[in-house]
């Protein structure tokens, strides 16, 4: 997530011109907590280091879980990759959970063809609640190993 400051008015009437944008990192799945870094995010969305890959050992569906580290096994991986449902007039009945299923498979697992072993996809899905404001549904996707064993360790 990303959170924005702004300079107070008094400051804007003395001259400043600036903005400050921090990157914000869970420190659970549930996003309660958040970790403290430092340093620059330059590129993380693009080529993240293993620290900031989400990888839990239950299923996301499973709310308030620690994440696990990606440098050692674990059953579920975020792949950095959303799956969206809309449509020409976007979504106005909330999807079934096949009509789920089946836009995680289809757009989710694209990006996980090379992997080896039984991989498939889930994406844990916008709440209900979402089309009370926008005419989309988001789902985060994950992997994970269909005959149960841990994905390997990333690096």
């Amino acid at each position: 997530g990303w959170f924005m400051t702004l300079p107070s008015q008094d400051d804007i009437a003395d001259g400043a011109s600036w903005v400050r944008c921090d990157a914000v990192f869970p420190g659970t799945w549930d996003f309660e907590t958040v970790r403290t870094v430092s340093g620059s995010a330059a590129g993380i969305a693009v080529d993240p280091p293993a620290d900031y890959w989400a990888c839990l050992d239950e299923d996301p569906e499973k709310p308030r879980q620690p994440f696990v580290p990606c440098d050692q096994p674990h059953r579920y991986e975020q792949t950095g990759t959303l799956a969206i449902l809309t449509g020409l007039d976007g979504v106005t009945d909330y999807p079934s959970p096949a009509e789920r299923d089946a836009a995680a498979q289809d757009q989710c697992i694209q990006v996980v063809e090379d992997e080896a072993g039984d991989i498939a996809a889930t994406a844990v899905w916008d709440d209900k609640s979402v089309l009370e404001q926008i005419t989309e549904i988001v789902g985060v996707c994950f992997i994970f190993n269909t005959n149960g064993d841990p994905l390997p360790p990333r690096s």
